[in-house]
């Protein structure tokens, strides 16, 4: 039966042996979510552009099989499709505009005609640069200047994070620059200006000095460590910005099977799941935050259970955040309670950073999921949970020389414990739980051969 079938098996199936039927039940499983992805970028056209991805995908012929992400392979046909619709939808509203302009009579004079061309052949130089771009710069910068689309606009559209449109944009427009040597940029065409930054960096308060230097050492703290825990491993970034916010990435790959040629490599097994955390932090000594991004996605057996699904985080209050899951929609959670709201998975990166005196105390707020076996099929909620945290001084793994902390609920019940311990090299670190526990490392291949002598 076609609909006990993995995504994977179906997608395979219609593109080997344009099996139309196992692409319909494709197609009837995930439609909700691919309008509501489509709906994204243009909610009142959002059916019309599934529909014209539908045709995409039938049409498009992959370059490898099998499609390891059949979900990731239709979303980057909707994304194509969506560009292509409000590229289109900018072009007949200029065109509307041109025709609805009155129109003068005149001539121009000789100066005002050298300077016009003098402009055409700049834009032309620049469109020409443009061209010979890599992708990760043109396309940015042609939605952006061209198409006049938002930062965000551009952001949902790549499937890329805000500052990462920001950053290719100004570097493609540095490299523009570098490419004419240009000398007066008073005079040249808006496209060679520097860009704005997106409008949520501009909301933000400029940080303290203080506030500052501490974002800068946890950014260099974090700033590429790998990890691992069992047959799983990962890995974290961060970057800093020029206001001082601090952007730290979570990548985290779980294997349901160990590969049997790459034992190290977590990220080809066939069955797996999979999960990336992406947090923009404005003060790490809080933890405050003003945009958390959730991404998770299963291949294999593990996909009947999870699939994928992306999820947009955003504070209303200091007790309440709106979730926007690409799977099962709007919602919003209560987040009760004092201090940090951290993503389980994150929580290492406010441990290593606490007060470790004995007996110190906090408040913080641990954001989670949770299956709710009730739904059919399982939905996978959210929930903040409220505990307090107290340092017991210096009894934690490994080998009893880790810090230990214990968590409790608000009635003060004693819960789970977890310990954190660092070399004094500082090549390595580790954070511990009563049955798991991530042991972080500088080195990848220090990373991989830990990984390897998990699995023999």
């Amino acid at each position: 039966m076609l609909k006990y079938e993995l995504d994977q098996s179906l997608i395979s199936r219609f593109y080997q042996n344009r099996d139309f039927n196992a692409l319909e039940e494709f197609i009837r499983r995930h439609r909700d979510w691919a309008v509501r992805h489509a709906a994204r970028y243009s909610r009142d056209s959002a059916e019309d552009i599934v529909q014209t991805s539908i045709l995409r995908l039938i049409k498009t012929v992959p370059t490898q099989l099998p499609i390891e992400r059949p979900i990731g392979w239709w979303r980057k046909i909707i994304v194509a499709t969506a560009i292509d619709y409000l590229r289109s939808e900018k072009q007949r509203k200029q065109r509307e505009s041109r025709s609805a302009e009155p129109q003068f009579e005149g001539s121009m004079d000789a100066s005002d005609l050298e300077a016009n061309v003098s402009l055409h052949q700049q834009l032309e130089l620049i469109r020409s640069e443009i061209s010979c771009m890599k992708s990760d710069f043109r396309e940015p910068i042609a939605l952006h200047y061209v198409e006049g689309l938002t930062y965000r606009e551009i952001a949902k559209l790549l499937g890329i994070r805000l500052g990462t449109v920001s950053s290719r944009i100004h570097r493609g427009i540095q490299q523009i620059h570098n490419k004419f040597e240009l000398r007066s940029q008073s005079a040249l065409p808006s496209i060679y200006s520097q860009p704005e930054s997106p409008k949520e960096d501009k909301e933000v308060h400029t940080l303290n000095e203080s506030v500052v230097n501490e974002n800068q050492q946890f950014a260099k703290k974090w700033e590429s460590l790998w990890f691992v825990s069992g047959r799983s491993m990962g890995r974290v970034t961060s970057r800093i910005d020029a206001n001082g916010h601090v952007t730290v990435n979570w990548r985290e790959d779980y294997p349901d099977t160990v590969p049997a040629d790459d034992k190290g490599f977590p990220e080809r097994a066939r069955s797996r799941q999979w999960s990336e955390t992406e947090v923009f932090l404005t003060d790490v000594q809080s933890f405050s935050w003003t945009r958390l991004t959730a991404e998770f996605g299963a291949t294999g057996k593990s996909q009947e259970e999870l699939g994928a699904d992306e999820c947009e985080f955003t504070p209303i209050s200091d007790s309440r955040i709106k979730v926007v899951s690409s799977k099962w929609g709007e919602s919003f959670l209560d987040a009760p309670g004092e201090g940090p709201l951290v993503m389980n998975p994150q929580l290492p990166l406010v441990l290593f950073g606490a007060n470790r005196k004995v007996e110190t105390r906090w408040s913080l707020r641990l954001l989670g999921r949770y299956k709710d076996d009730k739904s059919s099929p399982a939905k996978l909620n959210w929930l903040a949970l409220p505990v307090t945290v107290k340092c017991g001084g210096r009894m934690g793994e490994p080998m009893k020389m880790g810090h230990l902390f214990e968590f409790a609920n608000l009635q003060g019940e004693v819960g789970q414990e977890v310990s954190i311990w660092e070399s004094s090299d500082n090549e390595f670190a580790g954070a511990f739980w009563p049955e798991e526990g991530l042991l972080f490392t500088k080195s990848e291949a220090m990373a991989r051969a830990m990984v390897v002598a998990t699995c023999q």
